[in-house]
């Protein structure tokens, strides 16, 4: 009774403190426990990364449809709120609903298309669609070096090791001057046993 006073208590001297406590049950791997630290209701339980919290959590307790409905609903209120869209995409992926994740990422509008490309990517990739990633990929022009990184991760990352290194060495013909390029092609080509 003594914990749940002193709990009680600083809720209202520190609003963030059920925000702070989800989000290290959530690292002790504990997210049922971080789901319900989260329901408490404090001050500043609006927050956007509070609610992005809670939808992720959702998503890892096996309740995506939950998620997705704190998402849309969170939503509402920020539309173009980037973190709650990423939390929104988050929820798609976990529900398997393509359609209405790439339709999250178009959303983003703080992206350039380029940026937006390698989101849709990850986001594709992440629900097992490697070729409709990488036409995202190729269809945003590949004018910069962190598009060729991904592209190059991502086949690699699918066991896809000679299309990956031909991919990385097309990004170095591209940009010769680019240490992180040549990284990038080093640790791919060490993935694949090769020197």
């Amino acid at each position: 009774r003594a914990l749940a006073t002193f709990e009680s208590a600083a809720m209202g001297v520190l609003p963030d403190a059920a925000f702070h406590r989800a989000r290290l049950l959530r690292a002790s791997g504990r997210p049922a426990s971080a789901l319900l630290a989260l329901q408490i209701p404090v001050a500043g339980a609006n927050r956007v990364d509070a609610q992005a919290l809670q939808v992720r959590l959702l998503i890892e307790t096996g309740k995506p449809g939950e998620a997705r409905a704190v998402a849309e609903a969170s939503l509402r209120s920020r539309p173009d709120d980037y973190v709650l869209l990423g939390a929104l995409v988050a929820a798609c992926a976990a529900e398997m609903d393509r359609e209405g994740m790439l339709a999250a990422v178009d959303r983003m509008a703080g992206l350039d298309d380029e940026a937006r490309a390698r989101t849709r990517a990850r986001s594709l990739a992440g629900i097992g669609d490697l070729d409709g990633a990488l036409l995202a990929l190729r269809s945003s022009g590949l004018d910069h070096m962190d598009t060729w990184i991904l592209g190059g991760a991502l086949l690699g990352q699918a066991g896809r090791r000679p299309e990956a290194v031909v991919w990385m060495q097309r990004a170095v013909d591209r940009f010769p001057r680019a240490a992180n390029l040549r990284a990038a092609i080093g640790m791919t080509l060490s993935a694949d046993g090769q020197d």
